[in-house]
C-alpha cells in the first residue's frame, strides 16, 4: 500500500512510501526520528521539527493500494506539481537517487582521491573478512549445533 507522511496542521504531503503494515511503518518512522543511526535523514529532521512545533507527530495517511511503480509515479507527480517531498530516492524499493541527492554526494566527494594503496588495503580486508579460514573449534561448534538441530527434527 502507498502512504504519505503529512504535516498535522498544514496537511502538506512531505514523504511518500510503500508498506504492507501502515501502523508498523508509522511506528518505525517515529522510532527512527529519535535514534542516532537514522537521525540525519531529512524526513526524520522534519519529523522532529513538526513534533517540536506542533506537539503532534506527522500523520501517516493511507493513499491506496500500490506497488513500487505506483509509488514512483506518485512521487514524480507530486514533485511535478511542486510538492516539497523529503524522499531522497524516486521510490520503489529504494530506486535510483534523485538528481539533487546525486549532486550533493558528488559535491561531497570533490577532491577525494582513493589511491591504489588504499584500494589494495580495502581488498585485503574484504578477503580476510569474508573468506577467512575457520578454526577447528569454530567448525566443531557449527557441526555440533547442526547435529543437535537435525537430531530434533528426525
Amino acid at each position: 500500500m502507498i502512504y504519505a507522511l503529512v504535516h498535522p496542521d498544514t496537511l502538506e504531503v512531505r514523504y511518500v512510501g510503500k508498506t504492507t503494515d501502515l501502523a508498523g511503518r508509522a511506528a518505525r518512522h517515529a522510532y527512527s526520528a529519535g535514534h542516532q543511526e537514522r537521525r540525519h535523514l531529512p524526513v526524520y529532521a522534519w519529523w522532529r521539527e513538526v513534533v517540536q512545533q506542533t506537539g503532534h507527530a506527522p500523520s501517516t495517511v493511507h493513499i491506496g493500494p500500490g506497488d513500487a511503480v505506483e509509488e514512483r509515479a506518485l512521487i514524480q507527480t507530486l514533485r511535478t506539481k511542486g510538492a516539497r517531498l523529503l524522499n531522497k530516492r524516486v521510490g520503489g524499493c529504494g530506486g535510483p537517487l534523485t538528481p539533487e541527492a546525486r549532486a550533493k554526494i558528488s559535491r561531497s566527494r570533490i577532491g577525494i582521491h582513493i589511491g591504489p594503496e588504499h584500494r589494495a588495503s580495502v581488498a585485503r580486508s574484504n578477503r580476510t573478512r569474508y573468506n577467512a579460514p575457520r578454526s577447528a573449534e569454530s567448525r566443531a561448534r557449527s557441526s555440533a549445533a547442526l547435529l543437535a538441530y537435525y537430531a530434533g527434527r528426525i
